[in-house]
């Protein structure tokens, strides 16, 4: 009854370990896998900033030249983050500042790296 027992777990053991080397082997290898933006025909080209100066009342009605990186940026920045900047202090100091984005992306030449 026990050699029964053992010899039906060793087949399912043997089974599912086999399924499982199938699913490995079948998956797809980096770089295959296409996203959305991929499969509709958009490259990275069609992705561009808005250079609209959409929040310039935010920065107390600072102005910068239309389609200026400046206003890329800001852009980018309160999109990116929902305007929700409290949140990103919080995690940088929580973090011991290991999760501080502007020191990660700063191109700041008083930095001593850069990105």
């Amino acid at each position: 009854m026990f050699k029964k027992f053992l010899m039906v777990v060793a087949v399912i053991v043997i089974a599912v370990g086999g399924l499982l080397l199938i699913k490995w082997v079948s998956k797809p290898k980096p770089g295959q896998v296409k996203d959305e933006a991929l499969l509709a025909g958009f490259t990275a080209d069609k992705f561009v900033a808005a250079d609209e100066d959409y929040f310039r009342d935010m920065d107390g009605g600072v102005r910068f030249e239309r389609g200026s990186p400046e206003i890329k940026g800001r852009n980018t920045w309160i999109v990116w983050t929902a305007g929700n900047d409290r949140m990103w202090d919080v995690l940088s100091v929580t973090s011991f500042g290991a999760l501080d984005f502007l020191k990660t992306l700063s191109s700041h030449p008083g930095l001593s790296e850069s990105r």
